[in-house]
């Protein structure tokens, strides 16, 4: 699964943040588990479609309790979201169609998914050949599990404007996602849990500057420390926490055991200052080494 659906579907499980929506007169709150939970149901409905991996769905909607969980779904079915352009109240709403018609085919969808307060372009759109259903009907399907979606997957595909009146998009993967959700916090100094991974074994083979250390994860994916996947030692409440990056700036915090034990070889090579070799680079193991 990519690292983006993965903390996205985790926060449904530990997240005490929600969605605020409805009006300021009359507000409304949504927990992540509530969205993830009509998303599961969504994802049902597209599945029914036959719409998976490298699928397309176009959306029509502004609300965010109908896009939120709609975006979810799509994602669980490995495919990629775009978000019509809506028209504005001066626009001229046969040009919009138009266009509308345009970008639908040149993305190719398998679907539009209408919402309010755009439910007036559905039988019109429909009329044109698209195939259309309103987010209300896909509230009823019977749930299912997320597919695992690739880095490499399209997530997004972003309509631009241009000058030429022929439709574009920017097509966004999962990994650009993850790596833009971590720049975008990092530019912001937004406090993000940035251990999204956990370290929980190690394997070690050959010694001194010919040695490969590889860690397991707690997600089940392996590791080899190294240049591209170097260990960190940042100051933490107890010490320094050892962190190893994994991908897209995401890290893995090493379980205490973990540690010691990599802490036993460095000192069984009498390393100065202590450490270890892996890939041919060297880690050290104190702070500020």
């Amino acid at each position: 699964m990519s690292i983006f659906t993965r903390d996205v579907f985790a926060s449904a499980a530990s997240s005490p943040h929600g969605l605020n929506v409805g009006t300021v007169a009359d507000p409304v709150r949504l927990t992540w588990r509530e969205v993830h939970e009509q998303a599961k149901r969504m994802a049902g409905c597209l599945a029914a479609r036959g719409i998976g991996r490298h699928g397309s769905v176009a959306v029509l909607a502004a609300d965010a309790a109908d896009v939120a969980p709609l975006a979810q779904a799509i994602w669980m079915r490995c495919a990629a979201l775009t978000m019509l352009q809506q028209p504005t109240p001066r626009a001229d709403l046969a040009v919009w169609l138009g266009d509308t018609l345009r970008a639908i085919r040149m993305i190719r969808a398998d679907v539009v998914v209408v919402g309010e307060p755009f439910l007036m372009a559905l039988d019109h759109l429909a009329a044109h050949g698209v195939a259309v259903c309103t987010v209300e009907s896909m509230r009823g399907a019977a749930p299912i599990e997320p597919e695992d979606a690739d880095e490499a997957d399209i997530a997004l595909r972003q309509l631009t404007s241009g000058s030429t009146g022929i439709p574009k998009a920017v097509e966004i993967s999962h990994g650009n996602l993850a790596a833009s959700t971590v720049a975008i916090s990092a530019g912001l100094d937004i406090d993000v849990d940035r251990t999204a991974f956990r370290v929980v074994a190690l394997q070690s083979e050959g010694a001194g500057t010919q040695r490969t250390v590889a860690f397991s994860l707690d997600t089940g994916d392996a590791i080899i420390l190294g240049p591209d996947h170097p260990l960190t030692l940042t100051p933490g409440e107890h010490g320094p926490s050892p962190r190893l990056l994994v991908r897209h700036g995401l890290e893995a915090e090493l379980a205490r055991p973990v540690y010691y034990e990599l802490a036993e070889i460095a000192l069984a090579e009498g390393h100065e200052p202590p450490g270890v070799w892996s890939q041919g680079a060297f880690f050290p193991l104190e702070d500020g080494a």
